[in-house]
């Protein structure tokens, strides 16, 4: 009963949490990610743990980006100032340049293993603007092995180039410079996509323990009418037994006394007669 009882109330608290994260604070930066990456947070101080990290990218249709995934897109020139939360649950802050105020001045992905209660930003990867990218590059790469002419003019329309890579954020960037247009997620995807299945799936989680809680209960009740039954069935019993011993007593009682009057009244015959003969 207990256990039933506390996986309810975490039940409740994963739900209420999920309900307080007002999506519609939700930025991104940069707009067009680097290979799939990009940085999400919801103002400008750290506002996420690694639970609502997660949940993030998935209102946005995305997945939370894996160490890999940010190592990738710094190679290719992103960077920010602000740690965020990746799939390993550890945060990390990825530079290109040496700055003293960011990522304690270390250039590459920075790492900071944090308690997964502790709040940061996160970092999301989009699949559909990875393999588009990843096509272009190669492309790109292809295009090299032509003669120098050619290569020239691919270089003047390297993919990255459109990409338009913005300066690093600072540890208060301007919500006006990073944030997701009209709230919706991602290359198109409904905002409802990554939320309605965790609804769901609290619903139904909610539904199977509040069913078997009541199937507990009405079983101990159950159980504590019959035990109750029984006990009075079986006190029915033995009053029933004293009653029927009590009644057998008292019917021989009587009988051995109304013997016993016939026998003195006998004796008080008898006498009567010895008398009148003599």
């Amino acid at each position: 009963m207990a256990s039933v009882w506390m996986l309810l109330l975490l039940l409740k608290s994963f739900f209420m949490c999920g309900l307080s994260l007002d999506t519609k604070l939700i930025k991104v930066y940069p707009k067009q990610p680097i290979l799939g990456v990009f940085q999400a947070y919801l103002g400008k101080q750290y506002e996420l743990n690694a639970s609502a990290a997660r949940d993030v990218c998935e209102y946005l249709g995305v997945t939370i980006a894996s160490k890999a995934q940010v190592v990738d897109a710094q190679k290719h020139g992103f960077e920010t100032c602000m740690f965020g939360w990746i799939d390993e649950q550890i945060a990390v802050v990825p530079r290109v340049q040496v700055n003293s105020k960011c990522g304690r001045g270390e250039v590459g992905v920075v790492v900071w293993r944090a308690d997964v209660s502790r709040t940061f930003d996160v970092f999301c990867f989009n699949l559909t603007d990875f393999e588009i990218q990843n096509q272009a590059m190669t492309g790109d790469q292809r295009s090299t092995e032509k003669p120098i002419t050619t290569t020239l003019k691919a270089s003047t329309s390297s993919p990255l180039s459109s990409f338009s890579i913005p300066p690093a954020l600072s540890h208060n960037p301007d919500p006006d410079d990073i944030e997701v247009e009209k709230h919706l997620p991602i290359s198109g995807t409904p905002a409802s996509v990554g939320v309605a299945p965790v609804a769901i799936l609290i619903t139904v989680t909610f539904a199977v323990l509040l069913a078997v809680f009541l199937a507990v209960y009405n079983f101990k009740m159950n159980r504590s009418c019959r035990m109750f039954r029984d006990a009075e069935r079986r006190q029915e019993d033995i009053e029933t037994e004293v009653w029927e011993d009590c009644s057998k007593k008292d019917l021989q009682k009587t009988q051995e006394e109304n013997v016993h009057e016939k026998e003195e009244e006998n004796n008080n015959i008898n006498s009567s007669s010895s008398l009148d003969q003599d």
